[in-house]
């Protein structure tokens, strides 16, 4: 066993050697690795290079790398700066990179070379855009050069802004973690002569994503419509699936989805399920409202919104269409249902007009006094604790959504 070890000493050593006398000919530049990392939006790998001949380095070049320990593989060089360099991880062999690991690298091979992460190849340009985009309270971790110039840890204000010494304040909400750090590298400049950051997700907020409508509701699970949290970005497709799915009546082709700025888009589940990457399958990042409607196929329309099992527009078979038929496609009343008075509001020339029902009539037998529903009805069925307060609310925001009929914005600001 001594012998075998001091074999490997020796080995070691010679390797060490060669390394060294490389390095000294001008063959090829060293450098030691100070710090590595992994990118959790992509699972690269970047690593932090000493000062050494890290000044030979330029940014986008693809350089050759090998240890005295037997590890080889290819980084491409990211940013250069007076501490040193920093470069993402194209390929490996061997045991992964740590710290104090002294690299041997080779000539400039190529410019621009696709990233390799887990497996898949990523452009450069791709893993920039593909990084977390930042949100309010978001924890950042920020590594700069200078050293001792920013905090190591900052939480994004409420408002999506960031205040840094150096920096001054700005809209950090909306960018990439990678933007961010441009961002206050740039301003830096105006005050050292060739800073560097570098922006890393710590914690993120946690968001959630509301989605009303066609979504089924199953006993074993959680699941249907309601709010949910959303732990990261998710593409439309999974979040649908890990709510449910959508039901046999859902109009798979015209999804609606409300971003938190209220730009309002529609999206196809078939194209989306056919290009699952692509833009027409989209991203949710937190805070958008989903309404999937049911087909339009039947001949009466009403938005029944309030105490039932699902809110959210119904398509009714007759086009005499009854209030109790309404309630019924929505899953029911509630149990904290107010039946004694259920609001029904209906455009009548262009003027609003609130309808009272006493639906507790129609429960007790009295089926002459269901309610004829016209196209475009709303139905508001209030909670039986402190109604008034609630159908305050509803005369009030409806009264400022019904002129357009946004389903999203009515159901978005009666579920707060």
């Amino acid at each position: 066993m001594f012998r075998k070890m001091k074999a490997i000493n020796i080995s070691v050593l010679i390797a060490t050697a060669l390394f060294s006398f490389a390095a000294m000919a001008g063959a090829q530049n060293s450098v030691v690795v100070t710090h590595v990392g992994e990118n959790p939006d992509t699972g690269s790998i970047s690593v932090m290079l000493g000062a050494g001949d890290s000044s030979g380095l330029e940014s986008g070049e693809a350089r050759e790398y090998t240890t005295p320990g037997g590890k080889s593989g290819k980084l491409i060089i990211k940013d250069v700066f007076e501490g040193g360099a920093v470069a993402l991880v194209a390929e490996m062999s061997g045991p992964g990179l740590a710290a104090g690991d002294a690299l041997m690298l080779g000539a400039n091979t190529e410019s621009g070379a696709a990233l390799v992460a887990g497996g898949a190849v990523i452009q450069a340009g791709a893993l920039r855009s593909s990084a977390h985009r930042i949100g309010p309270e978001d924890v950042l971790q920020i590594k700069s050069f200078p050293a001792g110039q920013l905090p190591d840890i900052v939480t994004v204000r409420p408002d999506g802004t960031l205040s840094l010494p150096h920096v001054g304040v700005f809209k950090a909400a909306g960018l990439t973690v990678f933007e961010a750090g441009d961002v206050i590298q740039e301003r830096m400049k105006e005050y050292f002569k060739r800073p560097w950051v570098e922006v890393t997700l710590e914690k993120q907020k946690t968001e959630r994503v509301k989605i009303f409508g066609e979504v089924t509701v199953s006993h074993w699970r959680v699941s249907g419509p309601g709010e949910y949290e959303l732990p990261k970005p998710t593409r439309l497709t999974d979040f649908i699936a890990t709510v449910g799915g959508l039901t046999d009546r859902a109009d798979r082709k015209n999804i609606k989805i409300m971003r938190p700025d209220g730009e309002e888009t529609t999206a196809n589940l078939d194209d989306a399920a056919a290009n699952l990457l692509s833009d027409a399958n989209p991203v949710l990042y937190g805070g958008e409202l989903i309404y999937a409607p049911a087909a339009a196929s039947r001949q009466t329309r009403a938005t029944v919104l309030g105490r039932v099992g699902r809110q959210g527009i119904v398509h009714l078979d007759s086009e005499n269409a009854f209030l109790t038929e309404a309630i019924s496609s929505s899953g029911g009343l509630s149990p904290d249902a107010d039946v004694n008075g259920i609001i029904v509001v209906r455009t009548i020339d262009g003027q609003r007009a609130s309808l009272k029902v006493n639906f507790k009539d129609i429960l007790s037998g009295k089926t002459e006094t269901d309610f004829a529903l016209a196209d475009d009805d709303v139905i508001f069925i209030a909670p039986a604790a402190d109604r008034q307060r609630a159908v305050d609310k509803f005369n009030s925001v409806i009264k400022d959504v019904l002129p357009t009929m946004n389903l999203l914005l009515l159901l978005d600001r009666l579920s707060d």
